[in-house]
């Protein structure tokens, strides 16, 4: 298979979230964007962080590998914003 871009894959999911201050959209951004996708070429994913508001692009010519990508993203997110919270 070839390489997953995200204008050419079949199905696509954007996600926005925002946090309460800059700082920590900033230290969730910086803390899951190091990881790597598992299958880079079966899925795209692409982290932006502007202010308070990280956004989180996914891609995939395959449904199965962009919900299993999207759900695993959102439960380390989870896990960062625990950590916040555990910290504050």
């Amino acid at each position: 298979m070839a390489s997953v871009y995200s204008s050419d894959a079949k199905y696509k999911q954007t996600l926005c979230v925002r946090f309460p201050t800059e700082g920590n959209a900033d230290i969730v951004y910086k803390t899951l964007s190091v990881d790597e996708e598992f299958r880079p070429d079966r899925i795209y994913r692409q982290i932006q962080c502007k202010s308070d508001t990280i956004t989180i692009m996914f891609a995939s010519h395959e449904l199965r590998y962009l919900r299993v990508c999207v759900s695993s993203f959102l439960q380390s997110m989870a896990l960062v914003v625990d950590t916040l919270e555990a910290f504050k």
